[in-house]
């Protein structure tokens, strides 16, 4: 089973937007998977939009989860299913590889 983590910890922020400030408008993530001592991640970048709908969370009162929850909606479950099998598939090739590099002793 692959335990996956989610870096959503760096953005990007507009001092200034529809009278409030420090508006994060994008978010550079990490999706990391590990399984029995394996690990690999990918990383990307989702740009975000100030929702008037929405309730304004000030920056301080941000966390990683609501970050993560803000980067899932946005990216989709689709796309967020496709990273998970991607990650999926490095780690079985790291579990299970079928080449290796010996270096020969002479």
């Amino acid at each position: 089973m692959i335990n996956y983590i989610w870096n959503c910890k760096t953005v990007d922020v507009r001092p200034l937007e529809q009278d409030k400030t420090d508006v994060i408008y994008n978010v550079h993530w990490i999706l990391k998977g590990s399984s029995n001592g394996f690990e690999y991640a990918e990383i990307g970048s989702q740009p975000l939009t100030l929702e008037p709908e929405n309730p304004f969370i000030p920056i301080e009162d941000v966390t990683n989860e609501i970050v993560t929850n803000w980067v899932i909606s946005a990216l989709g479950e689709d796309r967020v299913d496709e990273l998970k099998e991607i990650i999926r598939l490095n780690i079985d090739k790291q579990e299970n590889p079928t080449s290796i590099t010996v270096k020969l002793s002479s």
